[in-house]
This record gives structure tokens, C-alpha cells and sequence, in this order.
């Protein structure tokens, strides 16, 4: 059995995908979905996955992310994540595509780590938003050496620990100044 074939056993009673190939650990996680719907979409698999699907559309919908996820620290993490469905579903998109830019422009100018930001300033560009403020908040985030601080973007909330990486902050930092520079054109 695949990995995929797996993952679609792997659901609970209304369908939706579980985090964890553990039955006594009932877990969903809507950036967790959004990554798997991601990687199913890729391999022209999306289908499979509609109950998925809507759960994600409906946490979108009521804002159910705004303050993190379960395992994911930031709202602009769910945000960010769904710009790479977009990217490999154009039919997702379109059905997102109204609700998804009301909620972008909902987190403009919120607070925001160097991360958070950047994964807002890459998510409004994806569908030609410039967030100005938001981007010029990240570029005073700048260390001295061209890099940015650590930043959490993920976690496990029953042992209390924040995973974050230094590297992923630049490294996404660099792809929103990009995003940005590319509005221009």
C-alpha cells in the first residue's frame, strides 16, 4: 500500500485526514490537511480527499486558524500553505479564491514575527496583494548578517515545545522579498 492509499484509510468519521498513522491518537490538523491535499493535488488525486477538502474551506470560512493551529504556531502559516495548493489546483483556487483574499487582508498589519510576516507578504502576493506595511516591517527584522531571527513555526502542544529554524526564516524572508519584487512587473 502506498503512502497515499494510507493516508486515505487514515481518516475520521466525517472523512477528514488524521495527523498521525495512529488510532489512539485521533489528531486533525487543518495545515497538516492543507500539506497532504497539497501533495494529493500534486499527483492528481485531489478528489479523493473532498471531505478534506471542505473541512479546510469551512476553517477558512470561520476563521478557525487565526490564532495558530494545532501543530502549526501561526494563522499565516494556514495562509501561506494554502498558496501551494493553489499553485498545483487552479480549480481550488477558484473556489477559495474570494474568501482566501477577504482573509488575507484581514491579517494585513497584524502583528508578526519575521516569519509570520514573510509567509503574509507571500501569501498576499500570490494572488497580487501588496501588503506594504507588513513587507517593510519584515525588511527592519534584518540581522546584521543579511539573515533573520529564529521564528516558531511549528509545535507539539502536549509536550509544550516550538519548533523554529533560523535557515527557514531567511529562506522565506528571501522568497517574500521576491514575491513582492515580482508584483512590480
Amino acid at each position: 500500500m502506498s503512502v497515499m492509499d494510507e493516508v486515505l484509510t487514515n481518516v475520521n468519521n466525517e472523512g477528514i485526514m488524521q495527523v498521525f498513522f495512529d488510532s489512539s491518537r485521533p489528531r486533525t490538523d487543518p495545515t497538516v490537511c492543507v500539506n497532504a491535499l497539497t501533495m494529493f493535488y500534486m499527483h492528481g488525486r485531489g478528489s479523493e480527499l473532498q471531505p478534506s477538502l471542505d473541512w479546510v474551506y469551512s476553517v477558512l470560512e470561520n476563521r478557525k486558524y487565526v490564532n495558530g493551529t494545532t501543530y502549526y504556531c501561526s494563522a499565516d502559516a494556514f495562509l501561506f500553505f494554502l498558496t501551494r495548493l493553489f499553485a498545483v489546483a487552479p480549480d481550488v483556487y477558484q473556489k477559495f479564491a474570494h474568501l482566501y483574499e477577504e482573509r488575507c487582508l484581514e491579517r494585513a498589519g497584524s502583528d508578526g514575527d519575521a516569519l509570520e510576516l514573510a509567509m503574509r507578504v507571500i501569501a498576499g502576493a500570490s494572488i497580487g496583494l501588496r501588503l506594504e506595511t507588513d513587507f517593510k516591517r519584515l525588511l527592519s527584522m534584518q540581522q546584521d548578517d543579511g539573515g533573520f531571527e529564529v521564528c516558531w513555526v511549528y509545535q507539539y502542544t502536549s509536550l509544550n515545545v516550538k519548533i523554529g529554524n533560523r535557515g527557514l526564516t531567511t529562506a522565506l524572508a528571501i522568497q517574500a522579498c521576491k514575491a513582492y519584487a515580482a508584483l512590480d512587473t
